[in-house]
């Protein structure tokens, strides 16, 4: 039964990727998509998220070394790290399929290092300040070839080029009104977030810098000649993420890695939201985000170098409170400000990804 499943899945073929770049050569508009997700908050900082293609869902939360956490479902740092390296595989297969190579496998180990210290106010960068990793390729075709192909996939994958550039992202805040204070004092009062436990945190940053010096992690290997990828994450997180149909290969097994992203960025700022909330003392009962992006995969294709990255991201942030607009208002103050995925798309971050070739059957 599992090897019919595989039989019928799609599988990327030089003339289909060819075919999708003359259809954009014909029609400049055939490529321009918008990426995105919708996801909500309530209770401690489980957020549950749906993509924008597909019928994609996740959970996305903090561990449980963040106050509050209960680690049902990855964080959003480590989701963005993998929303990169799976980009970087399915943009190997894609070129090393119309360049004619012949890849095994191909496997990122991604790493992005962040000082929280930036996060809970204490000072320092807010954003990522670095990310490094290693991609993978088993293959016997010649060392110049494979250098040329990573050469061409630096200059075309999306994330890569995104994280490397400054990206405008707008944030636009809903308020809506909660009628009845007392129960969404209640609520607080039962949340997993607590203002004590996160002031600790706080504290033990600004005694020890070190403290909040953080590592996040994504590792994944896609090795057929689809386009899916079997991601895995700190403490046991586990995700396939694939292209929809449209896309010669795709199978749509699992979100695609520029929804992904545009999920790590929502759930990111609602988790600040309640981090902020809690800790100033400014009461929220729910915070839902809206995230869209605009792209040109143009640039993808080689047809349109000068637009790579996302044009634009747009954050729409609708928050549940009992408390009066102004107070709201000046929460989002603080959380634009601290929250790290949003620094991190306004910034350029340096990407450093090395190439390590395996040789097809060898086991080192």
């Amino acid at each position: 039964m599992a090897s019919k499943q595989k039989k019928e899945l799609a599988i990327i073929t030089k003339e289909g990727v060819m075919a999708v770049i003359g259809a954009a050569q014909e029609d400049a508009t055939a490529l321009e998509f918008m990426y995105g997700s919708e996801s909500s908050l309530s209770s401690g900082f489980v957020s549950n998220v749906k993509m924008a293609t597909g019928n994609h869902t996740m959970v996305v939360d903090e561990p449980r070394d963040m106050p509050g956490g209960q680690n049902k479902g990855p964080n959003p740092l480590d989701v963005m790290i993998a929303s990169l390296g799976t980009c970087q595989e399915i943009t190997y297969r894609m070129y090393a399929t119309v360049m004619g190579l012949d890849i095994k496998s191909i496997s990122t180990d991604i790493t992005g290092y962040i000082n929280l210290n930036g996060l809970v106010g204490n000072g320092g960068p807010v954003a990522f300040t670095k990310i490094q990793g290693t991609v993978t390729l088993e293959s016997d075709e010649p060392e110049e070839k494979l250098n040329a192909l990573k050469k061409a996939v630096d200059a075309h994958c999306p994330m890569c080029k995104t994280l490397c550039q400054e990206v405008a992202i707008k944030l636009t805040l809903k308020y809506v009104k909660d009628s009845d204070a007392d129960a969404v004092a209640t609520q607080l009062k039962k949340d997993p977030v607590q203002q004590g436990p996160l002031q600790a945190v706080i504290a033990a940053g600004k005694e020890d810098n070190a403290a909040l010096d953080k590592k996040y992690n994504s590792k994944s290997k896609l090795d057929t000649q689809t386009l899916h990828t079997k991601v895995e994450m700190p403490l046991g997180h586990k995700m396939i993420i694939d292209e929809p149909r449209t896309m010669p290969g795709g199978n749509d097994l699992g979100p695609n890695p520029l929804d992904v992203f545009c999920a790590s960025i929502g759930t990111c700022q609602e988790i600040t939201w309640k981090m902020f909330g809690q800790v100033m003392g400014v009461p929220v009962s729910k915070v839902s985000a809206k995230v869209e992006g605009a792209i040109d995969l143009r640039g993808l294709v080689g047809l349109k170098d000068e637009a790579v990255a996302f044009k634009s991201i747009n954050v729409v942030v609708t928050v549940n409170s009992p408390a009066a607009q102004t107070a709201i208002e000046g929460l989002k103050g603080a959380v634009d400000s601290h929250c790290p995925l949003v620094q991190t798309v306004k910034g350029k971050i340096p990407v450093d990804l090395s190439l390590v070739v395996k040789k097809v059957g060898s086991t080192t």
